[in-house]
């Protein structure tokens, strides 16, 4: 086969992959229906403490089915050598950032970094040199490592056994309303004064900050933080940082939105926060 006719090939996969790819087809679904059938949060606790007295089990992201799931999910992409993975949108969203700094050589901390494909997704895409930290749970850290400990610009920690790095970005890629104690995680990566924090794809809104449910993956009920943006804003202030940049991510306001809720709940919105040292 010729080197034009594979070109094709790779081109035709690649345009049958986006246009009929599950989360898209999900978009154009719930962008129609918009409906309070589709459910993603349920509830208004003041803690997670809270939150945790309805459970009748606790739930969350260590069952042994997930982590073999992902686990699978990472060996399919990365001991394949699939260089065209595309990434998601978050992944797809950082390396515009990074893409725009003016460093070629960045020190970037992830801070629920998952299982490293956020790390595979820039070192096949990105055309700088990166140092890459990822913090995520132990059993979590421990699949990473399983694919990617081989290579030197790859490190595992945990948030409260950091070294002295100088990091040029934190990413929180949809993780911090995930974190019990998030002020201490902010306060913790603040002190490191990094030029740049990235909150990708997290909901808040004008309510004070609250904990609810979320109920959307089956078998599984996860708490969760809902942010005040005034909270977060203050606690940046106080560091020295201020909001320079914020998106909304239209697809997830669409499918992941608060219409159960009372209507003084609806105008919560998931959104990209870009902070940035003074």
């Amino acid at each position: 086969m010729s080197i034009s006719i594979k070109s094709q090939v790779k081109s035709i996969k690649r345009l049958i992959r986006r246009r009929f790819c599950p989360t898209r087809i999900l978009i154009k679904y719930f962008q129609k229906t918009k409906t309070q059938d589709h459910i993603t949060y349920q509830g208004v606790f003041k803690s997670f403490d809270d939150a945790r007295k309805t459970l009748h089990f606790q739930t969350g992201y260590l069952s042994k089915d997930y982590l073999d799931t992902e686990s699978r999910k990472v060996s399919e992409i990365v001991w394949h050598r699939n260089t065209e993975y595309e990434g998601n949108y978050r992944h797809r969203d950082l390396l515009l950032l990074l893409a725009g700094m003016p460093e070629n050589d960045i020190h970037i901390l992830d801070v629920g970094s998952g299982f490293g494909l956020t790390f595979y997704y820039l070192i096949t895409n990105l055309r700088k040199t990166i140092e890459y930290t990822a913090v995520d749970l132990p059993e979590v850290n421990s699949i990473a490592n399983k694919y990617f400990a081989q290579y030197s610009n790859f490190h595992t920690s945990n948030i409260k056994s950091l070294d002295s790095q100088k990091y040029d970005i934190i990413n929180f890629g949809s993780s911090l309303q995930y974190i019990e104690d998030y002020q201490a995680a902010l306060f913790d990566v603040l002190e490191k004064k990094p030029n740049t924090i990235f909150i990708a794809d997290t909901p808040v809104g004008k309510k004070e900050t609250f904990a609810t449910l979320q109920v959307n993956m089956k078998d599984r009920k996860i708490i969760r933080w809902i942010f005040s943006l005034s909270e977060l804003k203050e606690i940046f202030n106080e560091h020295d940082y201020r909001l320079v940049g914020s998106t909304k991510v239209d697809w997830h306001n669409d499918i992941h939105n608060f219409l159960n809720f009372p209507e003084e709940f609806h105008h919560i919105e998931h959104l990209n926060l870009i902070f940035q040292k003074n």
